[in-house]
């Protein structure tokens, strides 16, 4: 970009409404530093610069009549602000002053510290919260990066330091590793030269990225049924899990329409067999999380007590009907029409706009991703679909992970005959 800072930059103009989207977007995220530092890192980026404390920034932010934060997730970091397009040239300096001089203040660190155990705390008290840190820790070994939530553990939350928070900044807040993104009522001869005022002065070295090998999953020797006891719960979380794929696969498209099919909408297999046909549950679904590596695939859902047992069998029951015979024509058109349909949603508002461009950075997907996806989608057949199921939906990877009463439920379990039921605290 002419006369502006040395950064990628991906610009929509739209002027139906008096408002502009920024995000700043890094292609690094939580598996580039230890664990939960990234996280707590920008959390605190809300917290204070060296120009201004807590308050002042938060007092700036509030005179602008900006909408404002940051996060971080596994594979990315991102800075984002909304505002009338007239204010624009006033949040774009606070942006970058959130990104390049965090003051990392000692009492706002214990603030989010105490925040976060709290949250940490809280979690052994969500039934999904549970399900979703035990099937990490399940289809994960231990130091992997997806092992834990991005926001860690609670000895990960006690031992972070001031100087920790700015190495985990270092290390994925980099020119090299960012993306201006801007949607909205702006021209690009207005906004270049304001992008080049905030951010050209930004020139951090990037450090060499920690390269971690992708980890596929293996058939366990041995697979318990792990319940986490919840006594008196009138529910089970039930997760029957896998390693799946990572997102910037070339079969993404087979992979994805497979599982629309499978759990991935109202009308999908498991839903209509568990909620529908049974009254297992009031919502039952499957997904894939697709990220820069192999991240994880879940099928089940929020299950009564009672039929525990007879939903797992039923679930997997499905998983073989989605193996062994190729799914109907009616099946594979009606998922070919939802995935292309939702593809306008994606685009409604600036900032929606701006996040369906933030996927493309933190994928490494290309800018055709979106216009391309109808004809993927269009090409999928019904052989496609059962070739991925019989690679992803294979019983004997699963791992089956349930937040219940132990009590209620474990007679069930043993029942199915498939493995020891290990039951553990939360």
């Amino acid at each position: 970009m002419k006369d502006g800072p040395k950064l990628r930059v991906l610009f929509v103009e739209r002027h139906e409404l008096p408002i502009v989207a920024v995000q700043v977007v890094t292609d690094r995220g939580a598996t580039d530093a230890p664990p939960g530092r990234c996280s707590f890192m920008a959390s605190m980026l809300q917290q204070g610069t060296k120009k201004h404390d807590a308050l002042a920034f938060a007092d700036e932010m509030e005179r602008l009549g900006a909408r404002w934060g940051s996060s971080c997730g596994y594979d990315s970091v991102v800075v984002y602000g909304q505002v009338l397009s007239s204010k624009l040239g006033a949040l774009l300096p606070l942006l970058s002053e959130m990104i390049t001089t965090p003051s990392f203040d000692a009492k706002e660190i214990e603030r989010e510290r105490k925040k976060r155990l709290t949250q940490l705390q809280q979690q052994k008290d969500s039934p999904s919260a549970l399900s979703w840190r035990t099937v990490l820790a399940t289809l994960y070994p231990s130091g992997f990066p997806y092992a834990l939530p991005s926001i860690g553990d609670e000895e990960a939350v006690k031992a972070i330091t001031k100087a920790e928070l700015e190495a985990a900044r270092k290390a994925t807040l980099t020119p090299a590793a960012t993306t201006i993104i801007v949607v909205g009522d702006v021209t690009e001869a207005t906004l270049m030269p304001m992008l080049g005022k905030a951010f050209g002065g930004w020139k951090e070295a990037s450090p060499k990225r920690v390269e971690v090998p992708s980890y596929l999953t293996a058939a366990p020797k041995e697979r318990p049924i792990l319940v986490i006891d919840r006594p008196g719960a009138s529910q089970s979380t039930v997760s029957l899990a896998r390693v799946g794929e990572l997102r910037n696969t070339a079969d993404w498209a087979q992979i994805f329409l497979t599982n629309y099919v499978f759990g991935g909408h109202f009308a999908s297999r498991i839903n209509m067999n568990l909620r529908e046909a049974h009254a297992y549950t009031y919502g039952a679904g499957s997904s894939f999380s697709m990220w820069q590596m192999a991240g994880p695939f879940t099928v089940g859902g929020e299950i009564k007590t009672e039929h525990t047992a007879a939903a797992i069998k039923e679930i997997l029951a499905e998983l073989a009907r989605m193996r062994d015979a190729p799914i109907t024509d009616e099946e594979l058109a009606e998922a070919k029409t939802g995935l292309v349909d939702q593809l306008p949603g994606r685009f409604t508002t600036m900032e929606d706009t701006a996040n369906a461009l933030a996927t493309l950075v933190s994928y490494h997907l290309p800018l055709t991703e979106y216009a391309d996806r109808p004809t993927k989608v269009g090409a999928v057949t019904k052989a496609d679909v059962q070739r991925q199921a019989k690679k992803y939906l294979a019983a004997d990877d699963l791992r089956i992970v349930i937040v219940g009463d132990a009590a209620k439920i474990t007679p069930g379990l043993e029942g199915l005959k498939l493995g020891k039921v290990e039951v553990r605290k939360p």
